[in-house]
């Protein structure tokens, strides 16, 4: 089932990555536990993972601290200590999904999150419309319910 979301101008400073501090993404919330962020993401072929920046995790309650799973990432920007966290990720009544996601300091002057391979795009189909300002994603289609069985006949022999 193909869903359109439209792509939204957020604001931002102005960095390296987006000069006119206006890139172009998509609202979505993320989920831990109980605590919910309304973040901005685009979406990036050529992330390997989805990550945001690492004061999203405080803002959803997560420490950094007590996180063990600590590595480095590199990107545009350089290298940046990476955490990873559990995330539920949710595109308005489109689509949900959990994943194992990045924080990272190195994406905090973009202030957006990045929707990469592994947890998005490995998970559904997308197809860009840039110049309508759109892109649009394929979701699996919901169960269907089991269509009736019509019997004709005595089902023992068959005889009708």
């Amino acid at each position: 089932m193909w869903h359109t979301i439209r792509y939204t101008s957020c604001p931002c400073l102005p960095n390296p990555a987006f000069p006119s501090g206006r890139p172009r993404g998509t609202p979505a919330d993320a989920l831990i536990g109980t605590a919910r962020l309304r973040y901005y993401a685009e979406v990036d072929s050529g992330a390997d993972h989805c990550a945001f920046p690492l004061s999203f995790a405080s803002q959803l309650g997560l420490d950094p601290l007590t996180n063990t799973n600590v590595t480095s990432s590199i990107g545009v920007g350089g290298s940046a200590p990476t955490f990873y966290w559990n995330a539920t990720m949710v595109f308005g009544t489109v689509l949900s999904l959990d994943a194992y996601v990045r924080f990272t300091s190195g994406l905090e002057q973009q202030g957006m999150g990045l929707l990469g391979q592994c947890g998005f795009l490995d998970r559904v189909k997308v197809l860009f419309d840039h110049h309508g300002g759109v892109f649009h994603i394929e979701t699996p289609a919901p169960p269907q319910p089991p269509s009736p069985t019509i019997t004709v006949g005595d089902p023992g022999t068959g005889e009708v």
